[in-house]
């Protein structure tokens, strides 16, 4: 798809452009681990943010991908983990980016609060004991998505297959008296406002308060009982079930004109904005349109008589 200059919404004449890609931006974004660890350490890799440490006895492979109904889950590539009983703590201090969370034992929890928390998982073995991840106050108390032995499903309808890439929700609200509500989604479609409605319903009387992540994984050879990648920990649905970014390409200038090209998603809005400075001014739409699933074309007029900025936003 091409716009022609009479689709634009203003003149765009004595303009040349500077371009940027978008990135969605999740504000309640509250940890992250893509597992793509920069250091070579054999034991502890420290990597992401809103941690307080390395994990210890983390190997990596491959990164994990997902997508749904045309919408892929944003990830970094390579950097998923092997689960081997893994362990790292959050940082919950009163500074940190859960703190509105924390209840009066520095554990995420507080009453009347709730999370969300996000990942990509693989089982590869279930013959010999369990894989999955647990969030607890270490391996004390907590909640868990657990693969073990014997299961056909992860919820009514979610078959449970090896070597299969599941998107993996999970919604608590911290009640009061200790009565917590535990939501499961399995693969839901990323980027979108809410994950519909949710596959398990757990309401438990009991302490699901947490301040770290366990990855437990047991095998034949005691590493390839899973994989787990994109750790996420957000305010809302959004914030863990990010889109890619979304990347410019083919971005040529001739005299007068510019163009360039990007990747739509269907049923998301995607609009052109600009203006004068990098970091000054507010932005301005010049277009808007759906996405439809192709890559679009946009062209516009340039002169250099003036220097502006422009963006591509997606909603």
């Amino acid at each position: 798809m091409q716009f022609s200059l009479g689709q634009l919404k203003r003149p765009l004449a004595g303009v040349s452009l500077l371009l940027f890609n978008c990135v969605s931006a999740y504000s309640g974004l509250l940890a992250y681990d893509s597992f793509s660890h920069t250091n070579d350490h054999s034991y502890f890799k420290d990597g992401g943010f809103g941690w307080s440490d390395a994990w210890g006895g983390l190997a990596v492979t491959n990164g994990l991908t997902y997508a749904k109904n045309n919408h892929p889950l944003g990830t970094q590539g390579a950097g998923a983990m092997l689960l081997m009983l893994s362990e790292r703590y959050l940082n919950t201090s009163l500074s940190g980016p859960f703190a509105s969370l924390v209840d009066t034992n520095g554990l995420i929890g507080k009453e009347g609060t709730d999370i969300w928390i996000s990942f990509l998982a693989r089982p590869t073995e279930l013959n010999q004991f369990i894989a999955g991840v647990w969030f607890g106050v270490g391996l004390d108390s907590g909640f868990a998505l657990l693969l073990t032995n014997g299961m056909s499903g992860l919820a009514p309808g979610v078959p449970l297959t090896l070597f299969t890439n599941y998107f993996v929700v999970e919604h608590v609200r911290f009640g009061t008296s200790n009565n917590d509500l535990r939501e499961e989604y399995f693969n839901p479609v990323p980027g979108t406002p809410d994950p519909g409605g949710a596959q398990g319903t757990n309401v438990f009387s009991g302490n699901m308060r947490f301040n770290s992540v366990s990855l437990i994984g047991n095998s034949s050879d005691r590493s390839m009982a899973g994989i787990v990648d994109e750790l996420r920990f957000g305010q809302a649905y959004t914030d863990v079930s990010p889109l890619p970014p979304v990347f410019l390409t083919d971005v040529h200038y001739a005299t007068g004109q510019m163009t360039f090209s990007f990747q739509s998603l269907t049923g998301l809005l995607y609009t052109l904005e600009t203006r004068l400075g990098v970091d000054t001014g507010s932005w301005t739409d010049v277009t808007s349109f759906s996405g439809d699933g192709n890559v679009w074309q946009l062209t516009l007029p340039t002169t250099n008589s003036e220097t502006r900025f422009f963006r591509v936003r997606r909603e």
